[in-house]
C-alpha cells in the first residue's frame, strides 16, 4: 500500500506505460482510478465459475501464473518510480 497522496501518482505514472503493460500481461486489464477514493485499481479478470471442482486446478493454475507475471511486471516499474514525475494536472482519463 502506498501513501495517501502517493497512490494516485503511482496510478497515473504506471497507466502512462499501459500499453506496454499489458503488452508484457498478454491481455488488456481494466485501469481505475476510482477519483473519490484513496486508492486506483488495475485489475485483470478471467471468466470462471469458482465452484466448479473439475477446472479448479485450471483456475489455480491461471491464477498462479498472472500473479508472477504481474509481479515481474510491475516490481521493477515500482522501485523505479519517480513521484517527482507526475503532477495532478496531467491526469489522464
Amino acid at each position: 500500500m502506498f501513501a495517501e497522496d502517493s497512490s494516485k501518482a503511482f496510478f497515473h505514472l504506471l497507466q502512462n506505460d499501459k500499453d506496454q503493460i499489458e503488452a508484457e500481461v498478454g491481455e488488456p486489464m481494466i485501469w481505475k482510478e476510482l477519483p473519490d477514493k484513496i486508492a486506483s485499481r488495475i485489475v485483470l479478470y478471467r471468466q470462471c465459475d469458482p465452484s466448479n471442482e473439475a477446472d479448479r486446478s485450471s483456475q489455480h493454475e491461471w491464477l498462479k501464473n498472472k500473479l508472477e507475471l504481474l509481479d515481474k511486471t510491475f516490481r521493477a516499474r515500482i522501485k523505479e518510480i519517480n513521484l517527482d514525475e507526475w503532477s495532478p494536472d496531467e491526469a489522464v482519463d
